[in-house]
Formats: structure tokens, C-alpha cells, sequence
């Protein structure tokens, strides 16, 4: 979560994260049971065993996005994808769930399913990648990170800085990172998928 809410505070996003599942804490059962708010989006972790392709690749998570609209509520992370991935690249493993977790909430804001060609957003990440370690290939683009502000603004109704991210299905740290500043249903909607490579031809 603290990896995330880095990443989404260098676009100028601000996460305020509220932690549910099959046993909240007394203080969060309340707000768990309730429908999700208009500024408010849900992150869901799983595991779900998979096979690479024959290029090494193997979806690290998704987003569901209402093209038709413009709008998404959902996204999803493999957990077990994403340390599979570590692992192979050598790579920290809370981080890389953390910048999986950013790029799948950029979706959301984005309200696109579609991909860069550089930086956060693009479609697969590789095992070179990671070992290199280039900044700019784990940021948001100046223009993504405008757009999502915009989102945000537009999701808040102009009241509030703050988004509301509630990671359902997996247990998470207390305190949860707040950084400065910073979308109906899925009828018709489309999967925007993240995609890690470990093996085979990096790409």
C-alpha cells in the first residue's frame, strides 16, 4: 500500500485506504458494508495459479473499465503472479504488488483499458526492466497524471483531496499512507490487463 500511495502521490493523487475481508476491524465493518461512494474505488487481492505463455508472460492482474463511459470501480491483483514475477526478477516483492496495485487503480481513473507505450502503464513489464530499475518506467506520464487529477476532481464533486481505495479480500497494514493532494456499473465493460514477463524473450 505504502508503494502505491508513492507512486499515485508523484501523479498527484492522494489514497486514503481502508482495509476489508472476511474479518474487518471493529472500527471498519461499518464502512466495509457499505455500498462503494462516489470517490471510491475497490481493489480485490487474489490468487489465481496460471501458466506463462511461451514468451514468459503471465497477467499480474486487471481492471474492469466501462469504456462506454469512461468509468471503472474494480480492479483485481493476482498475488501469487506477482511474486512469481519478483521472484524470477529478484525484485521486492511488496513493491512490485504495490506498482501493480497503482497501475491497475490508473486504469480506473484513466477510465480506459488501454496502454502506454513507456512508463506505469505499459502493458507488460519484463525481468530487465525490473533489474534495471529506471525510474521512469515505474511513473505515471505527465499527461496520465493530469488526467487522473481531473478524475479525481471530477469523482469528489470539487470537495475533498482525498481518495478512498478499499482493498477488499486480503489483509493489509495498519496505517495506511496518506500523501498530498491529488470511477456504475460494469455493463459493457472491458479488461484492462497488466502483464509480467520472466521468462523466455523479454519484450
Amino acid at each position: 500500500m505504502r508503494a502505491a500511495a508513492m507512486t499515485l502521490a508523484a501523479a498527484g493523487v492522494g489514497t486514503s485506504w481502508q482495509t476489508c475481508g472476511e474479518a474487518p476491524d471493529s472500527a471498519s465493518s461499518t464502512h466495509c458494508e457499505t455500498p462503494l461512494g462516489l470517490s471510491e474505488l475497490s481493489v480485490r487481492f487474489v490468487n489465481l495459479p496460471g501458466t506463462a505463455s511461451a514468451h514468459g508472460e503471465l497477467p499480474l492482474g486487471y481492471s474492469l473499465v466501462d469504456t462506454n463511459t469512461g468509468a471503472g470501480k474494480l480492479a483485481t491483483i493476482y498475488v501469487d503472479r506477482v511474486h512469481w514475477l519478483a521472484m524470477e526478477a529478484g525484485a521486492d516483492m511488496p513493491t512490485l504488488v504495490g506498482l501493480a496495485l497503482a497501475h491497475e487503480i490508473g486504469h480506473l481513473l484513466l477510465g480506459t483499458n488501454a496502454h502506454a507505450r513507456a512508463g506505469l502503464m505499459r502493458a507488460i513489464w519484463s525481468r530487465t526492466e525490473l533489474q534495471r530499475g529506471q525510474a521512469a518506467d515505474w511513473r505515471f506520464g505527465r499527461s496520465e497524471a493530469a488526467r487522473m487529477r481531473a478524475s479525481v476532481i471530477h469523482l469528489d464533486g470539487l470537495r475533498s483531496a482525498q481518495l478512498d481505495l478499499h482493498a477488499i479480500g486480503c489483509s493489509a497494514p495498519d496505517g495506511a499512507a496518506n500523501a498530498a493532494t491529488g470511477t456504475p456499473t460494469c455493463a459493457g465493460n472491458a479488461l484492462a490487463s497488466l502483464r509480467g514477463v520472466a521468462a523466455g524473450i523479454d519484450r
